[in-house]
């Protein structure tokens, strides 16, 4: 009699949509991990109010980012490590979601 191998297969995991809304202009991006979708995010102006939407299948997460921090993240003249410090802040608002 002879023995059946098991093949475990990789299940596909959707990856993580970023939106982000600032000054009525939405910018979009993907990435495996919540740093990478928010990292991959380019928005040309970085003053005012955004508006941060997650997206993995079904499941949608929002968020208000305020001013300061929407600067620290994507402004021209920001320093590493206030951009790090503000990347941080990003990340405890969407821990335990994703």
């Amino acid at each position: 009699m002879a023995k059946t191998k098991k093949v475990k297969t990789k299940q596909e995991v959707p990856k993580i949509a970023a939106t982000l809304k600032v000054l009525g202009r939405y910018y979009n991006s993907e990435g495996e991990s919540v740093a990478e979708a928010i990292g991959n995010l380019k928005p040309e102006m970085a003053r005012g109010v955004g508006i941060l939407t997650l997206k993995r299948g079904d499941i949608l997460k929002e968020r208000v980012i305020n001013m300061s921090l929407v600067n620290n993240l994507f402004g021209k003249y920001v320093g590493n490590v206030q951009r790090e410090i503000a990347k941080k802040n990003i990340l405890i608002l969407f821990s335990g979601i994703f």
